[in-house]
């Protein structure tokens, strides 16, 4: 099965579907979802997975109370500097179980990787809907919003934006800060 590879940013050979823990880096996590636009790209500004993570830990998990859920946030969309990610009406059809398996997958993989636990807490999928609620009604983000939209919130962050450099540079130090390095 180790056969269809990818090159990451630092060089290393990664097998997505055949994943070997060892080749799991935080500087290539770091680099590819800086590089990622949330959205699809269908956003007002570049605005990046990194972004995406480090806002949710800064705004739901930021006390040292959370600390250990503040990793999961970090590290929730990690999957996808390997697999990158698919919109969700897409993602959730039953053709496309493979890749949510695969995807699970490699979560499981990268969380025990960075030394938690495989099963992600139940606040993580809560509280990144709650972030993508708040880019979506986001000034700088998605606005004007859809009418269709469903969830509606008040938003209270304010998101800048960044460019891949520092959403990488951010995305680093989050890391380095919470797992202590």
């Amino acid at each position: 099965m180790r056969r269809d590879w990818i090159q990451t940013f630092t060089g290393k050979k990664f097998f997505p579907l055949d994943p070997k823990m060892e080749d799991i880096c935080i500087e290539d996590i770091a680099h590819s979802l800086s590089m990622q636009c949330r959205f699809v790209g269908h956003s007002k500004q570049f605005y990046s997975v990194a972004e995406h993570s480090i806002a949710m830990v800064n705004c739901w998990f930021s006390g040292p109370e959370n600390k250990d859920l503040a990793k999961y946030a970090i590290l929730h969309d990690a999957s996808e500097a390997y697999l990158c990610d698919m919109p969700s009406p897409i993602k959730h059809l039953p053709e496309f179980q493979f890749y949510r398996e695969a995807e699970k997958r490699l979560s499981k993989m990268i969380y025990v990787r960075f030394g938690l636990d495989p099963a992600e807490p139940d606040l993580i999928k809560r509280a990144d809907y709650e972030i993508l609620c708040e880019e979506a009604m986001s000034e700088q983000i998605m606005s004007p919003l859809h009418p269709d939209w469903l969830h509606r919130c008040d938003p209270v962050i304010r998101f800048a934006t960044l460019s891949p450099n520092l959403a990488e540079k951010f995305y680093l130090e989050k890391f380095k800060q919470l797992f202590a390095i």
